[in-house]
C-alpha cells in the first residue's frame, strides 16, 4: 500500500471515531429549585464534572446541556450546598437545592 493510500485511510478512521464520540452525546434538561420552599433558581451553575464545559439556569430555574451519558452534572449557587448528580444516560434531571449552613 502507498503512502497517500495510508494516509487517506488513517485521515477516515480519525472521522469515522470523532462522529462515534458525538453520536455519544445526550441532551439533559431540567429544572433547579429550593429545597426550603420549591421556588425556582435562576443563574445556578450547571456543570459537568472533570470537564471544562457548563450552562447557567434562565430566569425560571430551567437547564439544557449536551453530555456523554456517564458524566456527573455539578450544581452549585452562591448560599446553597452544591449538589452532583450522575447523568447515568438520563434525558432530564430536575434537581432540589439545600441552603447552606
Amino acid at each position: 500500500m502507498n503512502k497517500k493510500i495510508q494516509k487517506t485511510i488513517a485521515f477516515l478512521l480519525v472521522l469515522c471515531t470523532y462522529g462515534i464520540g458525538l453520536a455519544q452525546q445526550i441532551t439533559v434538561t431540567g429544572v433547579v429549585t429550593s429545597a426550603a420552599d420549591q421556588s425556582l433558581l435562576p443563574t445556578v451553575n450547571v456543570l459537568v464534572k472533570g470537564k471544562n464545559r457548563g450552562v447557567l439556569t434562565d430566569f425560571d430555574g430551567n437547564y439544557t446541556i449536551k453530555v456523554a451519558p456517564t458524566d456527573v452534572l455539578e450544581f452549585s449557587y452562591i448560599g446553597f450546598e452544591t449538589k452532583s448528580i450522575a447523568v447515568e444516560g438520563k434525558n432530564e434531571i430536575n434537581v432540589s437545592l439545600q441552603i447552606g449552613v
